[in-house]
């Protein structure tokens, strides 16, 4: 769909908006940042696998040197 921002447009949007920066990556210090281009869910731990239960979206921040990943709540980002 032309037109339309994607999530990375979104999420770079609302960081510069807030005027927050990313960080150095913990594990290489590099500030080599990708963002998904997809929210992933965390669900709520229940003792096993299910689908019951609170869900949280979230948006990946992957460092591109180690792999090292952070997650970004989708929903206090104005994301979903």
């Amino acid at each position: 769909m032309q037109g339309q921002a994607t999530l990375v447009d979104r999420f770079n949007s609302w960081l510069q908006s807030n005027r927050f920066n990313l960080p150095s990556c913990p594990i290489s210090h590099q500030e080599n940042w990708s963002v998904a281009e997809h929210v992933v869910e965390f669900h709520q731990y229940q003792g096993g696998f299910s689908s019951v239960g609170s869900v949280y979206p979230a948006v990946m921040i992957i460092c591109e040197d180690c792999g090292y990943t952070m997650f970004i709540n989708a929903a206090i980002a104005g994301l979903v």
